[in-house]
């Protein structure tokens, strides 16, 4: 009987046969024999693991289909993601649609730089310390704040130039006065 197979090779073996790789190809990829290839597979079968030949079933149709384990992976880590922020496949998708709709109709030809600006809005609803949610009241509210600075800061320099005017008005007046004097002087010489 040959040497045990070493416990890495098992897993590369399984991950090949899970990933819909064919017996050939792992064998060629590790240079093993198809056999050992297949020694693996039945040991699995023999040790409980069922499911294998399910597995692999599957792994092939998905291969078939352009698809890998990963690809599933990644989907049952964001229909997993969905799960815990309370969203449906379908709510996703309407977003994901009305996003495309507003990236084309902007002209957004990059998808990365519109998710880049949605993180700085997000950074910045944080920084405020304004639930997402309220932020479109929290504009409006500094609106109307800003509008009421803008009408004090008219009033404010509207008294400005009323002050101004009236202070023209007295150094006018104080002008003539003193030139009033200085004839009055003049003519009390004379």
């Amino acid at each position: 009987m040959g040497n045990k197979i070493p416990h890495a090779i098992r897993i590369q073996v399984l991950n090949g046969l899970l990933s819909g790789t064919s017996h050939s190809d792992i064998a060629f990829s590790l240079g093993i024999s198809k056999g050992t290839v297949s020694n693996i597979l039945n040991e699995c079968r023999k040790q409980g693991v069922v499911d294998i030949d399910l597995l692999r079933s599957f792994a092939r149709k998905m291969k078939d289909q352009g698809l890998e384990l990963n690809d599933l992976a990644f989907s049952l880590h964001l229909r997993n993601m969905l799960k815990i922020l309370e969203l449906s496949e379908e709510k996703l998708d309407e977003f994901l649609l009305a996003l495309s709709i507003y990236n084309y109709k902007n002209n957004i030809q990059n998808p990365e730089k519109f998710i880049k600006e949605v993180k700085k809005v997000s950074d910045y609803v944080a920084r405020l310390d304004v639930s997402i949610f309220d932020l479109v009241d929290y504009i409006e509210e500094r609106k109307v704040e800003l509008k009421k600075l803008e009408i004090e800061i008219y009033s404010a320099k509207m008294d400005l130039g009323m002050l101004k005017y009236r202070q023209k008005q007295i150094e006018s007046h104080i002008k003539r006065a003193s030139n009033n004097k200085t004839i009055e002087n003049n003519t009390s010489i004379l």
